[in-house]
């Protein structure tokens, strides 16, 4: 494991700019779906993950602008409960939108995600906590 190791008598202070990080602005991007205010995201770089993820989330309602790295996003009203396989089998984190899209209509139909690189990860988990929320879930023709 790396470490720092910081010797002296000196106060530290001053500002880091933290990169964009795809791992942490997908989920965020999905939250946006909880809510019709509008929602800014600031340092956003629109790689090939969060490019299909703007395209999930217009195709249920999400209105996006982005500029200079800053992405505002706002779902005044979810126009479907349907999550395209188009773009879940793009990447896994579009599947996230399943919660948000339950909590916001009460229901949703969400395509299973495609295959991934680094092998199958189970998605029982989603299924054991939406269950004990109330949910009722089947799987039907992959969705």
């Amino acid at each position: 494991m790396y470490t720092f190791k910081i010797t002296g008598g000196k106060q530290l202070s001053g500002e880091v700019n933290i990169k964009e990080a795809k791992h942490a602005v997908l989920p965020l991007m999905i939250c946006t779906l909880l809510t019709d205010e509008p929602i800014v995201l600031h340092n956003v770089s629109t790689l090939a993950d969060v490019k299909t993820l703007m395209q999930l989330l217009e195709s249920l309602g999400t209105e996006i602008k982005v500029e200079n790295g800053t992405m505002t996003l706002q779902t005044k009203e979810i126009k479907t409960c349907v999550a395209s396989y188009e773009y879940i089998s793009k990447m896994r984190a579009g599947f996230w939108v399943l919660g948000p899209l339950l909590t916001r209509l009460g229901k949703a139909e969400v395509s299973l995600p495609g295959g991934c690189a680094i092998g199958g990860r189970l998605l029982d988990i989603y299924q054991t906590a939406l269950t004990a929320m109330g949910a009722k879930i089947d799987t039907d023709h992959g969705y």
